[in-house]
């Protein structure tokens, strides 16, 4: 990390400063300052597959970051969330079942830096994936199971992006990859006997291409191309989604310290035909507020 924080001061001294474009993509502390991001988050989901066996997820989620501005322009990190969501299955000639995913989410540490290349800002955020612990499935009855939120990978990630401001809008792109190691998946039954296995793959592929509107209040739309890699595990597979979802935020300021943050979001599932799925929809919702001091 030391490394890559002195690589980035090295590349921000060969530009000169002057205007930064900031959007809801690339936001980051000043220079000597702190940035906490709160968030309140709705998830919801529903799906039915070949055989008429109909899922549908839904649950909240509370997101916190922290951000350090180190330099101008540049800060390191990290952010997690607290997810609590609940999954209920029902029809398709089995019993009704239901699910939960509760527990905090990957820790992603980070560095993000902004550059100025011309009129354009580039902008690249880069760090580790860390697990809170193993991946588990715990059998609490015939039809119900409890899992853990985390993936159970530590992983390596890193986004790339630019922005061009044109007039009142200000237009962009990001590509993110995230590389994941071994990791390990905990089955457990309902004696309380379990079995360890090594999780591979998993890698995830985010592409996005976005426009903010600034004003009093900023408006951010984008669209958002996700693929997810199967994840094995012994002679298991968790299979990978394709996924296009398009978003809308806002931003605007309360205070001297304190920003109103939000979106909403709708996806699709592309690869539905892979996965034996007739029907998918996805739906994201939050609020949060962003305090820099």
């Amino acid at each position: 990390m030391k490394q890559l924080v002195f690589l980035a001061t090295l590349l921000t001294s060969t530009y000169a400063y002057s205007a930064i474009t900031i959007t809801q993509q690339n936001l980051i502390p000043e220079a000597a300052k702190s940035e906490v991001i709160l968030k309140a988050e709705i998830l919801g989901a529903a799906y039915e597959n070949e055989s008429d066996r109909k899922l549908n997820a839904g649950g909240l989620g509370i997101g916190l970051s922290y951000f350090y501005g180190f330099s101008e322009n540049q800060a390191v990190g990290v952010y997690t969330t607290l997810e609590n969501q609940k999954v209920k299955g029902t029809g398709g000639g089995t019993a009704d079942s239901e699910s939960t995913v509760k527990g905090m989410q990957d820790i992603r540490v980070l560095y993000k830096g902004n550059f100025e290349v011309g009129p354009t800002t580039l902008f690249v955020h880069a760090g580790f994936v860390l697990p809170p612990g193993d991946m588990k499935a715990k059998q609490t009855s015939a039809t119900d199971t409890e899992m853990t939120a985390t993936r159970g990978q530590k992983a390596l990630i890193a986004t790339v992006g630019l922005i061009e401001p044109v007039g009142s809008l200000e237009l962009g792109a990001l590509a993110t990859y995230q590389k994941n190691a071994e990791g390990k998946l905990v089955l457990e039954d309902q004696s309380g006997s379990s079995v360890t296995y090594d999780t591979k793959k998993g890698d995830i592929f985010l592409a996005s291409i976005y426009a903010e509107l600034v004003g009093d209040l900023n408006l951010n739309f984008a669209a958002n191309y996700e693929r997810i890699q199967d994840m094995t595990y012994n002679t298991g597979t968790f299979q990978g989604q394709e996924k296009l979802i398009f978003t809308g935020g806002m931003r605007t300021s309360l205070n001297e310290v304190t920003e109103l943050v939000g979106a909403a979001g709708v996806g699709m599932l592309l690869n539905k035909d892979h996965l034996d799925i007739k029907s998918y929809a996805q739906v994201e919702l939050d609020l949060g507020i962003r305090i820099s001091y």
